[in-house]
């Protein structure tokens, strides 16, 4: 069983890495905007105990929807074919770390050039 959306859209390791990294970094965006404006949509929060309980639902809730963007593919193309596409499954993880990396790197350089 060859992978549907890799034969539609002709995605190589590379490009599905990236589109991966993009939408984590997305994803990270508006995480940063929602705690940037927090207390102005949604007022102060006048327990503690609720603010760190609702960071950490958010923790969790991120890490689950980056185990999804990232991991997911891979797993999905590994599982339908795993001596066939070990190779492919894991260069789309490598390259999704690359990006994720070159994007870090480059907000870091453009930040530093402000």
């Amino acid at each position: 069983m060859k992978s549907d959306i890799m034969e539609k859209f002709h995605l190589t390791p590379f490009s599905s890495g990236f589109l991966q990294a993009v939408l984590v970094f997305i994803y990270c965006a508006l995480v940063a905007m929602v705690f940037q404006n927090g207390e102005l949509w949604f007022g102060k929060i006048q327990e503690p105990f609720v603010g760190i309980l609702l960071f950490l639902l958010l923790f969790c809730t991120s890490a689950l929807l980056c185990v999804l963007f990232v991991g997911a593919y891979p797993l999905r193309l590994y599982l339908s074919n795993p001596a066939e596409n070990l190779k492919k499954a894991l260069a789309v993880l490598g390259w999704s770390g690359a990006w994720l990396l070159l994007f870090i790197f480059g907000f870091f350089f453009i930040i530093w050039m402000a």
